[in-house]
């Protein structure tokens, strides 16, 4: 046979389709309907005869999708094209005495494969001799073209095939374990408990391939700063969903779910944990006694393996759940002693008990606006309130005073900026040390006539120049023991004469290129 039949031949193998059709999946793929096996030989026949053998070959139910190359330059490229290989029937002589040993080289040196069970088969032992090969390359079987068999061939690819299997059982559930230890650490990223809820979801969807039908109820309400209370008719509310129950959150399950499906929801209860044939239902009493559901459908009935990673991401979330509350339970009641500190600060001197709230909100927004990240004008919503903390120092006969200030009196009032600081300055909290910067330099002046430092333009802290916009707008426009309210127009008119003296003209431009939500906020 010259060598342009042969690669006419070669073409003729690679375009059969001897078990299934194009559109069909492979084991490792989508779907566990078949294997891939290589066969890689310079001989026709060999080909023939093996695909003839194989033909109707099935392990525990799957077929194999063979290819079929005729020399290590070939095999190489298909390698290098195709991913779950299971085996290769890999000649040893093809277009060089030793191709074979190459291409094996090549799948545990080069693509660093050590999933592929590699049978070696020479006609020409002498070549390569059994025991140097066994010692010197990775592969799994030897085998003499003359003492292949049908029965000996079928019996080495069964054996390569459990093993292949075996290997990649242990393989998915070590990257399954590895997403589940992941995914655990990344819930603590989220900030607020919605966005933590939405990742628990989000993250056993990807782990499991559920079919994105899923919800999290839990029975108590979340208020808008982050706060919780038991709900009075201990109802589960859904606050977290995906797929067909997107449009229910807010509503009570009883809504929502049917009565089979309500039913295996009460039978979790009793279990913790339930896997049904079409559903997995996790429940954790967390602290406070609060009961939580995580209802998740899934596309096929989930095996041993994936139960068993789906308890240990369970467990693990009981742990971070139950950190996330406890952490978020503490943040929140810093914030509201926070509040209530600069609340008992602006009520010693008369002035509105809402004053730091809307100071609070004004720096967020003009933070964020300023290009702050999310972190660190979340940090200035929480130490801005602290800004005129230092008055708590400050004498009633000056502080209350309804008039204006003596230019002695002022002096003493100008040191509440370093009372504040000198109070706040010595902690090693972030909050507390960016309320220290707040408090110290929200009265400088970007024309560097401010107090107590004189400081000039930028090198007035970013902090402390925003939170001075928001609180002379805020007390502007609100009465004080000294002065009256001012109309809205007046207190804009004064704000764009003072850009480039008091503010910072960048700032000043962000506040009324969105004026109409800062407005809102007072």
């Amino acid at each position: 046979m010259t060598r342009s039949d042969r690669m006419d031949l070669k073409n003729d193998y690679l375009n059969l389709d001897f078990l299934i059709d194009d559109d069909d999946e492979i084991l490792g793929g989508n779907d566990d309907e078949f294997y891939k096996v290589i066969i890689a030989d310079d001989d026709d026949e060999v080909h023939k005869v093996t695909s003839m053998v194989l033909d109707s070959f099935e392990f525990e139910g799957a077929k194999l999708k063979l290819f079929n190359t005729f020399s290590a330059e070939e095999t190489i490229e298909l390698l290098k094209k195709e991913s779950n290989i299971a085996v290769i029937l890999l000649d040893v002589v093809m277009e060089e005495d030793h191709s074979g040993l190459e291409v094996v080289k090549y799948i545990r040196e080069e693509l660093k494969n050590d999933f592929i069970r590699i049978i070696l088969r020479t006609g020409q032992p002498g070549k390569a001799p059994e025991e140097d090969i066994i010692v010197n390359y990775d592969i799994n079987d030897y085998k003499s073209k003359t003492e292949l068999t049908v029965q000996k061939l079928f019996t080495s690819l069964y054996s390569s095939l459990r093993a292949y299997r075996d290997l990649m059982i242990i393989e998915n559930n070590k990257r399954g374990l590895e997403e589940v230890i992941k995914a655990s650490g990344d819930l603590f990223k989220y900030r607020s408990f919605k966005n933590f809820v939405d990742g628990i979801l989000f993250q056993l969807n990807s782990i499991f391939d559920f079919n994105k039908n899923s919800f999290f109820s839990r029975n108590e309400e979340i208020a808008n700063e982050g706060f919780v209370s038991i709900k009075e008719d201990n109802k589960q509310i859904i606050v977290s969903s995906t797929g067909k129950f997107n449009d229910s959150i807010g509503k009570p399950i009883e809504e929502v779910l049917e009565s089979t499906q309500l039913e295996k929801l009460s039978r979790a209860r009793d279990n913790d944990v339930s896997f049904f044939d079409n559903c997995y239902i996790g429940y954790h009493k967390g602290v406070n006694d609060v009961e939580n559901y995580i209802y998740m459908e899934a596309n096929k009935k989930l095996d041993d393996i994936d139960q068993n990673l789906i308890k240990i991401f369970l467990n693990n979330f009981s742990v971070v759940f139950d950190n996330f509350q406890l952490n978020r339970d503490v943040i929140n009641t810093q914030k509201e002693m926070i509040y209530t500190l600069g609340e008992v600060v602006e009520n010693r001197s008369k002035s509105t008990l809402q004053h730091v709230r809307r100071v609070s909100e004004i720096s967020y927004k003009l933070g964020i606006y300023k290009g702050m990240s999310e972190d660190e004008a979340s940090l200035l919503k929480s130490a801005s309130p602290m800004h005129d903390i230092g008055k708590i120092g400050i004498p009633d006969n000056i502080l209350l005073k309804p008039g204006r200030l003596t230019e002695e009196e002022f002096e003493i009032m100008k040191t509440h900026t370093d009372i504040g600081h000198e109070l706040l300055n010595k902690s090693k909290r972030d909050l507390l040390k960016m309320a220290a910067v707040v408090a110290y330099t929200h009265h400088e002046r970007w024309d560097g006539l401010g107090y107590p430092n004189g400081l000039y333009r930028e090198e007035i802290p970013l902090v402390g120049r925003i939170t001075l916009i928001a609180d002379i707008f805020d007390a502007l426009t609100h009465e004080r023991v000294y002065k009256k309210a001012w109309d809205i127009d007046e207190v804009l008119e004064y704000m764009k004469s003072q850009k480039g003296k008091i503010f910072d003209p960048d700032l000043i431009d962000i506040f009324f290129e969105h004026l109409d939500e800062f407005v809102e906020l007072i």
